[in-house]
């Protein structure tokens, strides 16, 4: 079986680059989720401002993250069919937003994908930039795993007295998808006046100001962003694509972003999905269900969710909705 090299570059780098025609008065740079945070403030205090915002990130991401032990998510996946765990109240959000994403996308997003992700080799303890898997999995292997996946039917949520119960061996969750954009909406809403730029991993939002971001190029341009959209204050932006973790396997590229109802990488026609809106959470998640369901469900979603949206096709053509975009 010919194999190429992963080709990985910074999800920073290539979710959005910031067109700012204005120098920065500060720019702060963490690791935060898995991946890099970027927070240009502008103006006095923007020290503290940006020190409180990854305060927060982090607390989050203890709560949620997939991986770290004891977070709510970790205890929720090592748990066993039929046992019942207490959450924060954070978690509880972000998995009321989650299942309002779940229910608008008929489940393209799922948040109980992640079997099917660590099936693939693109969880963060198995995914390595520059390393292609030994083998690709089985039809069976597949199959199997699907078992475990499906939101409603693997967990069950009582958001009255804050726990999940996992309902079948082996289903595990994974916030990952929507937890960024929840994290810097949030960072947006804590600007308190001051103009800031916050950039986790390609979900941007912008505070007090409006900012020029580019869409990244999902392939090789002569530039790095396709086109310009304008990002206003309490907006955010988000994308997901077929460019940021992914191998090649005898010419055919398999990346992160897994359909929950084929156990496969989405092979929807689209490339990249960007999502803007005033809630950083719709759009970090209804980014990645597009990826999965295609154009039409997406522009039907966005509709219903009064997003807007840049796509871009397998062959690298755009179509926008709802959304002020100049090409290149």
């Amino acid at each position: 079986m010919k194999k190429s090299v992963l080709l990985t570059v910074c999800a920073i780098t290539l979710a959005a680059c910031v067109l700012s025609f204005t120098a920065c008065n500060a720019t702060s740079q963490y690791f935060v989720f898995g991946t890099s945070l970027e927070i240009d403030t502008y103006g006095v205090g923007g020290g503290d401002y940006a020190d409180s915002v990854v305060e927060y990130m982090q607390s989050v991401e203890l709560a949620v993250s997939a991986v770290l032990e004891g977070s709510d998510i970790r205890r929720i996946n090592d748990a066993s069919a039929g046992e019942s765990v207490k959450c924060s109240d954070v978690t509880m959000e972000l998995l009321a937003a989650a299942q309002r994403v779940y229910e608008l996308t008929d489940g393209a997003y799922d948040p109980s994908v992640y079997p099917l992700v660590e099936l693939w080799g693109f969880s963060p303890d198995k995914f390595v930039a520059g390393k292609v898997p030994e083998k690709l999995p089985t039809d069976d292997e597949i199959s199997a795993v699907l078992g475990k996946v499906g939101f409603a039917d693997c967990f069950e949520v009582d958001y009255e007295t804050a726990t999940v119960t996992k309902l079948r061996d082996g289903a595990e969750l994974d916030l990952g998808g929507i937890a960024k954009g929840f994290a810097v909406s949030r960072a947006v809403s804590m600007a308190d006046g001051k103009k800031a730029l916050v950039n986790l991993g390609g979900n941007i939002g912008a505070a007090n100001g409006t900012f020029k971001i580019g869409v990244a190029a999902p392939r090789e341009y002569s530039k790095s962003y396709i086109g310009i959209v304008p990002l206003s204050s309490g907006y955010t932006m988000a994308t997901s694509g077929d460019y940021e973790k992914y191998y090649i396997v005898d010419g055919v590229r398999y990346h992160h972003i897994i359909d929950p109802f084929t156990g496969r990488p989405a092979a929807s026609g689209l490339i990249s999905v960007t999502v803007v809106t005033s809630d950083g959470a719709l759009g970090d998640a209804l980014a990645t269900a597009i990826m999965v369901a295609g154009e039409e469900k997406g522009l039907q979603w966005a509709q219903e969710a009064g997003v807007g949206l840049v796509l871009v096709r397998e062959d690298t053509s755009v179509s926008t909705y709802n959304v002020e975009y100049t090409p290149s």
